[in-house]
């Protein structure tokens, strides 16, 4: 939705749409919680401008043609966490130009990327996450994602490594 707030989106099956499972733009105070979002066009969970306040906890979101959660566009102050998110063509998480959101308790698997934060991220936590088997790299910061906190998550078994920086710095 557009403009929207105070919405729930609670124990739903959202499957095979030609674009995103859910598509938020320019809304708050959004709830995603306990759904099955699967095999979707292109992101499972799509924030895609100006979303503020999202919370999505305890999905399960998977075989996505591009990512299972994609932050965009200045979304701020989200909270992303006890989800299963596996299978995605691309990343399990996506942040992209947004910042002080928090990603913390879900188990990414079989993703080509499990989290990766671009183009000016900053100031995001991502803490407790386990990240398994991507086939490119657990977690990948680049172009510009700075000033974020990666604390007590575990990365284990991606084919080019658990952490990869390219063009990000100030990252602890």
């Amino acid at each position: 939705g557009q403009n929207a707030s105070n919405i729930l989106a609670l124990d739903n099956t959202i499957n095979d749409n030609i674009q995103n499972g859910i598509t938020i733009y320019g809304s708050s105070n959004i709830n995603i919680s306990d759904n099955e979002i699967r095999n979707n066009g292109l992101q499972g969970i799509a924030c895609l401008f100006r979303c503020n306040t999202i919370a999505v906890k305890n999905n399960d979101i998977y075989n996505n043609a591009r990512d299972g959660i994609r932050l965009d566009k200045n979304s701020i102050n989200s909270l992303l966490h006890y989800n299963n998110i596996h299978d995605n063509k691309q990343s399990g998480i996506a942040i992209s130009n947004s910042s002080f959101n928090t990603i913390t308790g879900n188990n990414l698997s079989n993703n080509r990327v499990g989290i990766v934060l671009t183009q000016n991220s900053f100031k995001n936590l991502l803490n407790n996450n386990l990240v398994q088997n991507s086939s490119l790299y657990g977690m990948h910061f680049q172009s510009n994602s700075s000033s974020n906190k990666v604390e007590k998550n575990v990365l284990q078994n991606s084919r080019n490594g658990g952490i990869a920086v390219n063009g990000a710095k100030y990252n602890s």
